[in-house]
């Protein structure tokens, strides 16, 4: 099982990656897909509906919008803020991060409607994207839910187990 999730891991950051690569993603326009009424937040709601109408993109349950959110949601205000919104796309490779963070808005400046935001490519990757996205927050709920049906659990133990050098933290393994 964790392995499986490694996997998933590895394939989320890998269609992070193949995003970011394609020249006209960007973070802005991605966001103001979502940010439809330009409030600077973005609801459960407004991701199912910009997935459906402005991605095309239908692959997905209430439900792993809702995981989504309890795990990006810092401040838990019910909201993805920009901020928020970046940490959830922007790739762990610092390299290909910076490709997404100093890239500047394209669609929206141009006032182009959102739905046609990105072309076919870069579409087809954020779809990808987001069927990652959607893949890994289903596995981690799985384990989350085995782990809490383990009456014997300790996390601060588990954590301890994969604390290999004692320096209360974990690092990924290359």
């Amino acid at each position: 099982m964790l392995k499986d999730n490694i996997f998933l891991e590895r394939e989320l950051e890998s269609a992070k990656i193949e995003a970011a690569l394609k020249p006209d993603f960007n973070l802005l326009d991605a966001f103001k897909i979502f940010d439809t009424r330009g409030t600077g937040n973005i609801s459960v709601q407004d991701i199912i509906m910009s997935l459906r109408d402005n991605i095309g993109f239908d692959n997905f349950t209430h439900d792993d919008v809702y995981l989504l959110f309890r795990r990006h949601d810092t401040n838990n205000d019910g909201k993805l803020n920009f901020t928020e919104f970046s940490n959830l796309l922007l790739p762990l490779s610092k390299e290909y991060a910076a490709l997404l963070t100093d890239r500047p808005d394209f669609y929206m400046s141009r006032g182009v409607p959102p739905s046609q935001f990105f072309n076919h490519d870069t579409r087809a990757e954020i779809r990808s994207l987001w069927s990652s996205l959607f893949k890994c927050e289903r596995a981690c709920e799985v384990l989350r839910v085995g782990l809490r049906s383990r009456p014997y659990f300790n996390l601060k133990y588990g954590f301890t187990c994969m604390d290999r050098n004692g320096d209360a933290s974990l690092a990924l393994d290359a």
